[in-house]
């Protein structure tokens, strides 16, 4: 078995303040109640939206339960309630925890079985009480590589596609294409905020954007509504206290985003990693306005129109959408 400390970055769901936005905001508990309009054909997957947060029904080892789709998290993680003192040492949002390395027989996710799947085990029963629902695991990065990742918040369902399909025959075509890089299993792009330079990691296993603290103070003059306190809960038990801003005025390639906020938080513990090297996190705010897909292969976010029209503006001279 493989015994290495291993970055899992994931839930950024901020309770407090932010908790009340997120249950307005977010189509809780989402499900699809009719054939949804697709994009691409094939097969679908529903999930549920808790917290910002998809939830998918997913069979390990003959036994049916809840899987998370987290991009921000490196391997396939199963909650285990049995105490564990030696194994990975792994790092989180707001602090460390153990956890141990174990084999899943089988793994069945929608239309895909896969035999032998590594997998983290840990106690996730936190996770639990804050969701109000029973968590079997979580699916990252190591599962999620295989495919091209295509999201539909507003019909409640993903779809695992061939990552060699190309976009230039779609109708319609995406929108926006955004390039990334692989730091480590994340995927980030890089952004600007008046002159300074910021690298994201795109997490759907966060539901609230992040931003670091240290690099807040470089951009201060950009903060155009300080928010009220909030929590921040993370891979460990710990609730860390933190603030929500609103930056105005981010750029990611070509596009202009009016409004993003944040929850801020001290990330200095992970940013000191060598496999972290990122000023925040994209999550549930910021992809749930849009249909988009994550293309591992290609190294390729793709976003499909908006349905939020002060989320996006596009500066590419076709089409501009104004934040009224």
């Amino acid at each position: 078995m493989r015994s290495a400390t291993i970055l899992l970055l994931f839930w950024g769901a901020a309770l407090g303040a932010q908790d009340a936005q997120l249950t307005a905001s977010a189509r809780e508990a989402s499900v699809i109640d009719e054939a949804p309009r697709q994009l691409f054909s094939g097969p679908v997957i529903p999930f549920e939206l808790v917290k910002g947060i998809m939830f998918i029904r997913a069979e390990v080892d003959g036994r049916e339960g809840w899987f998370a789709i987290d991009t921000g998290a490196p391997e396939v993680l199963l909650n285990s309630r049995q105490p564990t003192s030696s194994g990975v040492e792994s790092f989180g949002i707001c602090g460390r925890v153990r956890a141990r390395w174990t084999t899943l027989k089988t793994l069945r996710v929608g239309p895909v079985k896969r035999k032998h799947v590594p997998a983290l085990a840990l106690d996730l029963t936190h996770l639990e009480e804050i969701t109000g629902r029973p968590i079997e695991g979580m699916l990252g990065y190591a599962f999620l590589k295989n495919y091209e990742l295509f999201v539909d918040y507003a019909q409640g369902y993903l779809q695992l596609l061939s990552p060699k399909r190309r976009h230039r025959n779609t109708l319609p075509r995406p929108q926006t294409e955004l390039p990334f890089v692989l730091n480590g299993h994340l995927p980030v792009v890089k952004a600007r905020v008046g002159k300074r330079t910021l690298f994201f990691g795109l997490d759907t296993g966060a539901g609230a954007n992040l931003l670091s603290s240290r690099k807040l103070k470089k951009i201060r003059e950009h903060v155009v509504l300080p928010g009220p306190k909030a929590k921040l809960v993370g891979l460990s038990p710990e609730v860390r206290p933190s603030s929500l801003v609103t930056v105005a005025g981010t750029l990611i390639r070509d596009n202009h985003f009016p409004r993003l906020q944040f929850v801020v938080a001290d990330i200095s513990h992970m940013q000191s990693l060598e496999s972290f090297n990122v000023d925040g996190l994209l999550g549930y705010p910021f992809l749930q306005a849009t249909k988009f897909s994550i293309n591992y292969r290609m190294r390729k976010l793709f976003i499909w129109e908006s349905e939020d029209p002060g989320l996006m503006v596009s500066i590419e001279g076709r089409k501009e959408k104004v934040q009224p």
